[in-house]
């Protein structure tokens, strides 16, 4: 309906309301046609009514966590949708809203569950695609090509379903198919701002630089008032005084007040980046604070529990002892197929594994979660207990699942950082796998985990006070590693040894992994796997030493971070 008669519409609820003040369908229905209008605060004050007059229906809680969610309050919307859910469980539109704030505040792990409960439900093509969007970004192309597929059947003339098939076999290399479905996509919706991002994101994770780039400044012609399309260009290449330009329309945009909290987020991080680059480091520190202090105040970043992880670390030294991994090896599978690459966070682990993958006889798995997925259902550490059937079955299906993503190769790197927290039941349930632990001096770490915007589940990351806790805990946790895992199995590298001697280096960890030197592995820019991190430009240059001590250029920025000068 048009504007004209939605007014007319609201009119109508009211004055129904008005007849009946507490009645369910009247405040429901007022507030939906509010929402539709984008009045968003009458529009909560009815659904709140008709939450707290009937809570044991669902379409109250419903409305109010639209409300909450189309004011980025997605932490309370999530609750509302949970509660809407435990009445009706199988409603598959509340199911696709929690699914979209989940995915709003980084929860993508949680939301693919969502939306593969609700495709089920009602398999309706959009859910399709939006699922198969989340396969790939871990890594699944497979899957995300199938989902595609029979979203398209269904649905073929749906634009989005051909960017995401675009980005899908972009990523698989078949440039040739992927055309054809960018170029659909464009005929469907020739002035998709999507279209553009997603492609140049393709590009760029198939170290196509400038052809993202390209891509991303059409974007930005198309619509100058967002800001998407700034921070992926900004990512995409190093800033340099001719980009001046655009650096000064940042600025303008982000001064304005006519822009959402996700826009200016992205725009604060694209001209934190800027600025670093162009050597301005006091804006360019000024931009990142920001960032990170919107993050908390509009997105509701949940709270980090200091004490409760402090507790899993506790819990996990106590029950990972060497008796326990002697005791227990009939529980063990035998296969040495995967290396593990762990790491707190932007300490070099895409760098380690973009060097190591150039080996003729390694694969890459990219980023799995397949440990962090499980870990809860093996292990019980409040009573220091564990399935021993569980185990085994998870390590199966964990070698089964990497096998299938790097075909053919006897050695496959899982490169998640996350796993730091999870090696000792990694190595209970395979002793022969290789476990890599880059370490990077810690302020340099810290400070990069600050500059970057990273979709993570993680919640200490924007709070500096935060980070240096998480990190001192973490090297707690590797410095137990260190002491009960075998040698054999268990291997360090300093980043800054890493990019100052890379061939020393390398060797070294060839040799831990029983393989024999290649040359390739010192030769990161002429790797054309697929890099998925926000390190994605760096890891296609040649090995340099430009990010090695590069916290003493913010210096007198240091704050809380101080506290990490001196830890490796």
């Amino acid at each position: 309906m048009d504007r004209q008669e939605l007014e007319q519409e609201i009119e109508s609820a009211t004055l129904a309301l008005a007849a009946t003040p507490n009645a369910e369908q009247a405040l429901c229905n007022l507030s939906f046609l509010l929402l539709l209008a984008e009045r968003t605060d009458e529009a909560q004050q009815y659904a709140e009514k008709a939450a707290r007059l009937y809570p044991k229906h669902p379409t109250p809680h419903t409305l109010l966590g639209r409300c909450l969610a189309s004011r980025e309050q997605y932490t309370d919307a999530i609750a509302c949708f949970e509660k809407a859910l435990a009445i009706e469980p199988n409603n598959a539109n509340v199911l696709y809203d929690l699914s979209d704030a989940q995915q709003s505040l980084g929860l993508d792990r949680q939301a693919m569950e969502v939306l593969r409960s609700a495709i089920l439900v009602s398999p309706h093509p959009r859910a399709m695609v939006r699922l198969a969007a989340l396969e790939l970004v871990y890594g699944d192309l497979e899957n995300a090509e199938r989902l595609c597929r029979r979203a398209l059947r269904k649905e073929p003339g749906f634009a989005y379903g051909h960017i995401v098939m675009g980005r899908v076999l972009t990523e698989q290399f078949k440039a040739e198919e992927a055309d054809t479905h960018w170029d659909q996509a464009e005929q469907l919706d020739p002035k998709s701002i999507r279209l553009r991002i997603e492609k140049a994101t393709a590009l760029t994770a198939t170290g196509e630089f400038e052809k993202a780039v390209e891509q991303l400044r059409i974007a930005i012609e198309i619509n100058p008032n967002q800001g998407a399309a700034y921070l992926a260009y900004s990512f995409a290449k190093r800033i340099k005084e001719d980009d001046l330009p655009l650096v000064h329309q940042m600025e303008s945009l982000i001064s304005g007040s006519a822009i959402s909290a996700e826009d200016r987020l992205f725009l604060l991080y694209a001209l934190g980046k800027a600025y670093d680059n162009l050597g301005a480091y006091q804006d360019a520190i000024a931009k990142f604070d920001e960032a990170n202090a919107l993050k908390i105040r509009e997105l509701r970043i949940p709270p980090f529990d200091r004490d409760a992880f402090k507790a899993q670390v506790e819990a996990k030294i106590k029950l990972f002892t060497p008796a326990l991994f002697r005791a227990s090896k009939d529980v063990a599978t035998d296969a040495a197929l995967p290396i593990a690459v762990v790491g707190m966070m932007r300490s070099g682990t895409t760098l380690a594994e973009q060097m190591l993958t150039g080996h003729s006889q390694i694969g890459g798995a990219g980023e799995q979660f397949f440990w962090a997925d499980y870990d809860g259902e093996i292990f019980d550490y409040g009573r220091q207990l564990f399935d021993p059937n569980k185990i085994q079955a998870r390590a199966r299906e964990y070698v089964r699942r990497l096998t299938s993503i790097a075909p053919g190769y006897p050695n496959v790197i899982d490169k998640n950082p996350a796993n730091i927290q999870l090696v000792g039941g990694i190595h209970l349930a395979l002793p022969n796998m290789h476990f890599i632990h880059t370490r990077r001096h810690a302020v340099d770490t810290a400070f990069s985990i600050w500059m970057t915007p990273m979709t993570t589940s993680a919640p200490f990351v924007c709070d500096r006070s935060n980070i240096v806790f998480a990190h001192k805990q973490l090297m707690r946790l590797m410095d137990h590693w260190r002491e009960v895992i075998d040698p054999t199995r268990f291997k360090e590298i300093r980043y800054e040894d890493l990019v100052a001697t890379p061939e020393p280096s390398m060797r070294g960890l060839l040799g831990f992994c029983d393989l024999e030197w290649e040359e390739a592995c010192i030769h990161p820019e002429s790797n054309k796997r697929l890099v998925k991190t926000p390190s994605w430009w760096q890891a296609r240059q040649p090995i340099h030493k430009s990010s090695t001590d590069r916290w003493k250029l913010y210096e007198p920025w240091l704050g809380e971070f101080a506290e990490l000068q001196g830890l490796f």
